[in-house]
């Protein structure tokens, strides 16, 4: 049994993302049924939210997953272990002033070269010390 589902989560906000994106990797697809602020009574609609290995969560909504289907496909187990990024896109509103939403797309994982701490002498370097 995945006891992920049982681990309480603090769901990104807009303010988290203020600092810059928060990239990750996928570690569970859950379905949770937020609850709407503006209309706290209507009955909520289940959507899918992406768990973060720091127990954090992003919950999707349209657009993002259409853009995490497009780049994994439509079967979530396969989103397990993929990068992604979130930050925050301002969408133009009919007023003018936009609105801040969190978008989400794939990142390539970073990978860190075994080289990276030692750097390649010169040739020159390499003939000096074999003469």
């Amino acid at each position: 049994m995945n006891v992920m589902k049982y681990r309480s989560h603090s769901f990104l906000r807009l303010d988290d993302l203020r600092a810059g994106p928060y990239a990750a990797l996928i570690s569970a697809v859950q379905e949770v049924t937020p609850r709407n602020k503006w209309t706290p009574t209507a009955p909520a609609a289940p959507k899918l939210a992406l768990i973060f290995p720091d127990g954090r969560a992003l919950v999707l909504e349209n657009r993002n997953l259409d853009i995490l289907i497009d780049a994994y496909g439509s079967e979530s187990d396969n989103w397990i272990g993929q990068a992604v990024q979130v930050f925050i896109e301002t969408l133009p509103t009919a007023h003018g002033r936009g609105r801040e939403v969190k978008r989400v797309i794939p990142a390539a994982p970073v990978a860190v070269s075994p080289f990276e701490d030692f750097p390649f002498p010169d040739t020159a370097d390499v003939e000096d010390a074999q003469s």
